[in-house]
């Protein structure tokens, strides 16, 4: 079990960044696509859904790509749905590049707490290994405190 001050950065680099003029865009864009349902009473996994549907659902390269920019900033709740983008076979190559570049451009942390929620889920063996490998890739890729970090920001069960 994570110390208290573990819990507070896990919650504290799980938050979202997203901003009242990134919600304008998304909503605007819906505008555009004809897409648009009451917003004004949801919630903020709600509204994540809605965008992430707009984000498969759309036939537009120019939407597709300005919502892969405001998708990192809903911080480690947009990892499972970029993730399943990209484990769906039948995802058009050019919406899995854009899932692909929207969680590499989450801040490090979000990105890592995401993944392990993720793990920490009973998913399909194919998505586990998706966030397995991209895991894998983080501790590769950055310095030795990534190590001493992951089981401050993973529960045990995903560390092990």
């Amino acid at each position: 079990m994570p110390h208290l001050s573990d819990t507070r950065l896990i919650a504290l680099h799980s938050q979202h960044s997203i901003q009242s003029h990134d919600l304008l865009t998304i909503c605007n864009l819906a505008k555009a696509e004809d897409s648009v349902e009451t917003i004004e009473s949801s919630n903020f996994d709600q509204f994540l859904g809605f965008a992430v549907h707009l984000f498969v659902t759309t036939q537009s390269q120019h939407t597709r790509e300005q919502l892969s920019q405001k998708l990192p900033k809903f911080g480690s709740a947009a990892v499972l749905p970029l993730l399943k983008i990209l484990w769906h076979g039948s995802s058009p190559s050019d919406l899995k590049a854009l899932a692909r570049q929207s969680l590499e451009n989450m801040t490090l942390y979000s990105l890592i707490i995401g993944l392990g929620r993720v793990l920490d889920l009973e998913v399909d063996a194919g998505l586990r290994a998706i966030a397995i490998q991209m895991l894998r890739k983080i501790i590769q890729e950055n310095d030795q405190y990534i190590l001493l970090l992951l089981p401050k920001l993973e529960s045990q069960k995903t560390w092990k």
